[in-house]
């Protein structure tokens, strides 16, 4: 398999799984619908169903971009914004970074724990 056959392979299975977590966030934005219906039914939440219904909608917009958008295309869009906003990109790459050393603190203590088997 030469160079060109393993990258097209690869762009092709990226593609699968976009698409697949692309429905699954709109089955999350399904689910964010239900809530926003099941807070309708008490006035006291109707504030909470209007947020929660909003929510939806966004993240059912991003769910079907993942889905629908080819990947090239999402790469210019990323590029895009980070030269339009790099505070944001710069952000987002503090958060996830900070996020991962959580992650992996949080199971490294879990794997320096000793067990006791009496």
């Amino acid at each position: 398999m030469d160079t060109t056959d393993l990258s097209g392979y690869l762009t092709k299975q990226l593609e699968a799984r976009t698409a697949d977590s692309g429905r699954r966030i709109k089955t999350t934005a399904e689910t964010m619908r239900t809530v926003a219906e099941q807070l309708r039914s008490d006035s006291n939440t109707a504030v909470a169903a209007d947020l929660a219904e909003r929510g939806a909608d966004l993240v059912d917009r991003v769910g079907t971009y993942i889905e629908e958008t080819p990947l090239d295309r999402m790469m210019a869009d990323a590029e895009a914004l980070s030269r339009r906003q790099p505070w944001i990109v710069a952000g987002a790459g503090i958060a996830a970074g900070i996020l991962a050393s959580r992650l992996l603190k949080s199971t490294a203590a879990r794997r320096q724990t000793p067990t006791d088997f009496t």
